[in-house]
């Protein structure tokens, strides 16, 4: 699910996405009503969220969303590239933070890594050993903070 306020980017978006394999794109939305309304009704796997909103910021839509649906992960897609911003979205849920200047097929990259790096996570909270609060992983030229709520 796609959810920005600018149309020319949620269809430049949902066209990379629509041609990796595996993936799709459910629904798309412009304000933090309309993505809340449509994440109840589609329930996404994966939410691409812009922090400014006209109603409202990416961070009060995942924190809605994630109040029903806590598994949804939320991938920041913003031109905001500041420390406090990165700190809100992760505190508010979000699994990656990624700046609107990354090439399209990053963005698939990072929703791959993110099924990778959950694993990962995963099974090193199952073997009883790494603590940690984000990881910041660099994949194939895809970059981005990931959130230990994936292993959750």
């Amino acid at each position: 699910m796609i959810i920005d306020d600018h149309e020319v980017v949620r269809r430049g978006i949902a066209e990379v996405i629509e041609r990796a394999d595996g993936m799709t794109v459910v629904a798309e939305a412009a304000s933090v009503a309309d993505g809340v309304r449509r994440a109840g009704l589609v329930h996404p796997q994966v939410m691409l969220v812009d922090l400014q909103l006209p109603d409202g910021t990416g961070i009060d839509l995942m924190k809605a969303v994630r109040e029903t649906q806590p598994e949804v992960r939320a991938i920041v897609l913003t031109s905001f590239d500041d420390d406090d911003a990165l700190a809100a979205a992760l505190e508010a849920g979000a699994s990656a933070y990624l700046l609107k200047s990354v090439r399209g097929a990053e963005i698939t990259d990072v929703v791959r890594v993110l099924d990778a790096v959950e694993e990962v996570m995963r099974a090193a909270l199952v073997a009883g050993g790494t603590s940690f609060d984000a990881l910041y992983v660099n994949v194939n030229g895809a970059s981005g903070y990931f959130d230990r709520s994936l292993a959750v």
